[in-house]
């Protein structure tokens, strides 16, 4: 199953300017999964695989950044946009899940980001 949103319709900027702010793969998983629709089992694979590099990556190689406050914030703040909608039921439970991942990653919340990215891909592939 694919999100019927894309986070275009949800956050206010562009991808390049929350992945300037991220470690590299930080910022190419959240790029494949901005781009997911493209080519989602690609995207999605490779997001995941972004992600658990990060998180085998030593502390303090600067694979890892945390997004300024004023991003998370704003991210979060597209995941409760999501959530009123699925309430309105003009978005659907996928959605949220998500857009979820893209507020997990900015904040890199580690001990949830590997078991949030592995249940969007199984979700993803069941499609």
């Amino acid at each position: 199953m694919l999100p019927k949103l894309h986070p275009g319709q949800v956050f206010p900027r562009p991808c390049a300017e929350y992945t300037a702010h991220l470690g590299e793969h930080q910022a190419a998983a959240f790029t494949a999964l901005w781009n997911l629709n493209d080519d989602p089992r690609n995207n999605v694979d490779a997001a995941a695989r972004h992600i658990h590099a990060a998180l085998r990556a030593p502390a303090r190689d600067g694979s890892v950044k945390v997004a300024p406050l004023e991003l998370r914030v704003e991210l979060h703040a597209g995941v409760e946009k999501v959530d009123w909608m699925y309430e309105a039921g003009t978005a659907a439970a996928m959605d949220i899940e998500y857009m979820s991942l893209f507020s997990i990653i900015a904040a890199w919340s580690h001990e949830i980001v590997g078991g949030n990215i592995d249940a969007f891909v199984v979700d993803v592939n069941h499609e």
